[in-house]
């Protein structure tokens, strides 16, 4: 968004917010905006709002660097702090600067989380989400096997019952699946799948992270079939895919990610069935001859 685009908007947010509150109210008159872009413009009003509060959290924490001083036992808190919010700004920016950043404060505060640590699986699992944007970035090799490397730990570190160990699973099984992609490697593969499996047991119907669980394994399911040629794992993957468009309503930002990857799987299964008539009918023309 330009400066002049950012003015027009600031200049709208008195009368989407009327509107808004006319909405809540029932008031149709108020619904009946003469803005078509009403949602568009809502969504950005939003968007600014967590862009401000999210600059006041990495003022606050950038300054909270100051104290504890280095040397301080709880110095690595600020760090890690710190290194969040530059990520989450990443992410809604896109700054290359910021996930830099980012990612030499989540180096400086796993430094003072050594083994045994009570928080080292936090430090571990934020650099290796960050490491994993670096090489999406850039396409660094090390960066992938180095984020693979902080999972792995991190995932030890969580053993079944621990409440964060769903967010492990799924970061690993994702990296995993990424280097299949790179280096065919089928046991990476299969580490994906056992990973994403036991993701998808850990969000059940109605979690709201369900949907990346069900895409991911299918995604992964639908790899060893084409590796493979198990009609089950195919079949696995497109009941996964319908799931997850079922939860992925009109309007939602993964929504057309599901409709290609269920289109495709629908796809390879049609190509199946034909390619198996093809190579019936003939055998039944020769039974009938004989």
């Amino acid at each position: 968004m330009d400066e002049r685009e950012q003015g027009t908007f600031e200049e709208r947010i008195p009368d989407v917010k009327q509107a808004v509150e006319g909405i809540d109210r029932g008031d149709s008159r108020d619904i009946a905006s003469p803005e078509p872009d009403l949602a568009f413009t809502i969504s950005h009003l939003d968007r600014l709002s967590r862009q401000t509060d999210l600059e006041k959290i990495i003022q606050l924490n950038a300054q909270g660097l100051d104290f504890p001083p280095p040397g301080h036992p709880d110095r690595h808190d600020s760090l890690y702090d710190l290194a969040i919010s530059l990520w989450d700004r990443y992410l809604l920016k896109g700054s290359e600067e910021d996930l830099e950043q980012s990612i030499r404060l989540d180096k400086e505060a796993l430094h003072l989380r050594p083994p045994g640590h009570p928080d080292r699986h936090d430090s571990l699992s934020s650099l290796a989400r960050s490491l994993w944007d670096l090489y999406k970035l850039k396409g660094s090799e090390e960066d992938l096997e180095q984020s693979i490397r902080l999972d792995k730990e991190a995932l030890n570190l969580r053993p079944p019952g621990h409440l964060d160990r769903y967010d492990s699973l799924y970061n690993l099984g994702l990296s995993l699946w990424n280097r299949y992609k790179l280096k065919g490697s089928e046991e990476d593969l299969e580490q994906s799948i056992q990973l994403h499996k036991e993701a998808l047991d850990l969000r059940p119907l109605g979690h709201p992270d369900r949907h990346h669980s069900l895409s991911d394994l299918a995604l992964s399911l639908r790899d060893r079939y084409l590796l493979k040629g198990s009609e089950e794992d195919l079949e696995h993957s497109i009941r996964l895919d319908k799931e997850a468009l079922d939860v992925r309503p009109p309007g939602h930002p993964d929504r057309g990610m599901s409709l290609r990857n269920l289109t495709f799987g629908l796809k390879l299964r049609y190509d199946l069935v034909q390619t198996f008539r093809s190579t019936m009918e003939p055998n039944a023309v020769a039974n009938e001859v004989v």
